[in-house]
C-alpha cells in the first residue's frame, strides 16, 4: 500500500474513533478501515460533565437584551452574605421606635391598631411630614398608604424622587385618630416629642408639610396653607415647604393645580441644593 492510501486509511479510522456519521464516507471504507484498527480499542477517560447551575437565565434570544435576575437566583448554594456596616443613624432610630411605640401618653393609644413611626431612606435629605395614620396606615404600620398615598408617591415620582429612596415620610400623630377626625392640641403636644426625637436624629436638608395640622405643628403658626405655600419657611433653620394634604386635593380636586406648583418650586430648591446626590 502506498503512503498515500495508508494516509487515508488512517484518516477514516480517525474519523470512526471520533463517531462521526457514515456520509462523510465512501461506501464501503468503514469495513476496509477497520482492518486498521486495533481489536480492542483502548478505553477514554470521560470527561467530567461541567453542571450548569438550573438557577442560570435562559440564552436570550436575538436582538433581545439579557434580562437581570435577583442574585439569589444565581447561586445554587448562597453564601451568608456580610454583615451591614453599622449605622449609628438608623439604630438611634431603632432604639427611640423601641421605646415609644408603646406609648401611652393620650387617649389614642387605646385604641390604635399600630404604631405608625414612619418609613423610608434614614439618610433623605427631605423628610416630609404629614397629620396622622388613617384606617390603611393603623392597619399596615406605613404612613401614606391608601389612595392618598398613591397620590402622594405620583407627587414625588412626577418630580423623579422615589418614596423608598429618596424620602422619608413620618406623620405628626403616630396613633389614628377616631373616624380620621382632626388632632386635638393635647394629641398634637403629647406626639410632637416623638416628631422632634425623629428630626433630631435623621437632621434633613428640606422638609415638606402637608397640609395645616403640620405645618401649624412645625412652623409655630395659624396661618392658612394658602398663605404659607406662598414661601419657603423654615422649621429650626431648615427650609421647610408646605403645601396641601394629598386627603384634601381627593376631596378638593382644585387644590392639585397649585400643589403641583409647589412640588416643582421643591423640585428647583432640591436640585439647586445638590440634594438628589444625597440620596445616592
Amino acid at each position: 500500500m502506498n503512503d498515500r492510501g495508508a494516509l487515508a486509511r488512517a484518516f477514516l479510522c480517525q474519523q470512526i474513533e471520533l463517531g462521526m456519521p457514515d456520509i462523510i464516507l465512501l461506501p464501503g471504507s468503514r469495513a476496509a478501515a477497520a482492518c486498521m484498527l486495533p481489536a480492542k480499542r483502548p478505553e477514554r477517560t470521560p470527561t467530567p460533565a461541567v453542571r450548569t447551575p438550573k438557577t442560570l437565565p435562559p440564552a436570550a434570544k436575538a436582538g433581545e437584551k439579557p434580562r437581570l435576575l435577583p442574585v439569589s437566583r444565581l447561586m445554587a448554594a448562597p453564601e451568608k452574605r456580610p454583615a451591614v456596616a453599622d449605622d449609628p443613624m438608623r439604630n438611634a432610630l431603632v432604639a427611640l421606635y423601641s421605646a415609644e411605640k408603646d406609648c401611652a401618653a393620650c387617649g389614642l393609644s387605646a385604641q390604635r391598631k399600630t404604631f405608625v413611626f414612619g418609613s423610608g431612606n434614614v439618610h433623605a435629605p427631605l423628610m416630609i411630614v404629614g397629620e396622622a395614620p388613617g384606617a390603611e396606615e393603623d392597619a399596615q404600620g406605613v404612613p401614606f398608604v391608601g389612595a392618598a398615598g398613591e397620590l402622594l408617591t405620583a407627587m414625588l415620582g412626577a418630580i423623579g424622587l422615589d418614596r423608598k429612596k429618596d424620602v422619608f415620610i413620618a406623620n405628626v400623630l403616630k396613633c389614628r385618630p377616631p373616624a380620621n377626625r382632626t388632632p386635638e392640641a393635647g394629641e398634637i403636644a403629647a406626639c410632637k416629642r416623638i416628631l422632634t426625637a425623629q428630626i433630631n436624629i435623621m437632621r434633613p436638608r428640606v422638609f415638606l408639610l402637608l397640609g395645616r395640622i403640620a405645618a401649624h405643628a412645625l412652623l409655630d403658626t395659624a396661618d392658612s396653607i394658602a398663605s404659607l405655600r406662598k414661601e419657603v419657611r423654615s422649621v429650626n433653620g431648615v427650609p421647610a415647604f408646605a403645601t396641601y394634604h394629598p386627603a384634601a386635593m381627593l376631596r378638593n380636586p382644585e387644590y392639585k393645580r397649585p400643589a403641583w406648583e409647589d412640588m416643582q418650586k421643591l423640585r428647583t430648591f432640591l436640585t439647586e441644593l445638590g440634594a438628589y446626590a444625597a440620596t445616592n
